[in-house]
């Protein structure tokens, strides 16, 4: 019995080579929405309390953990939508997604000047916002070539 000492390399006939960057990228959604459920559990635990005043003086907005879990995994799923249309029209879809990814995330902080909320209720969202980033820019760069 022989074992060969350097394994052919993937090609494109093989399951590994034929699965694409979706599964990074599939990770990622899951672990933004559950990155912010523990930022949020956390958060609540240390008596944060996640409402966000309207500007109509209407009822608050209670940041609920469904919500966050929700809204993080939203984030994440814009995120690999716009690179899956990147991908598709450009040669430096990656280069320009993490440019307009880490954009987006400079931006969500603009808002949280002006909210109606308390300083731990906006640290709160700050973390959030960071963490979706900081899980989905990675990931999906994993299985990516830019």
């Amino acid at each position: 019995m022989t074992t060969d000492a350097h394994p052919a390399p993937a090609s494109a006939s093989t399951p590994a080579a034929r699965t694409g960057p979706w599964k990074p990228r599939a990770l990622a959604v899951a672990a933004a929405g559950l990155s912010t459920a523990l930022i949020w559990i956390i958060a609540n635990a240390g008596g944060a309390a996640l409402a966000v005043l309207p500007s109509d003086g209407g009822d608050p907005l209670t940041i609920t953990w469904p919500r966050s879990i929700a809204l993080g995994a939203l984030g994440a799923g814009l995120g690999w939508g716009l690179l899956a249309i990147l991908e598709r029209r450009t040669a430096r879809a990656l280069r320009i997604w993490t440019i307009v990814a880490l954009s987006v995330l400079a931006a969500s902080f603009l808002p949280l000047v002006f909210l109606d909320a308390s300083g731990g209720t906006k640290a709160t969202l700050a973390l959030m916002h960071t963490a979706v980033a900081a899980v989905a820019i990675p990931l999906f760069h994993r299985g990516t070539r830019d």
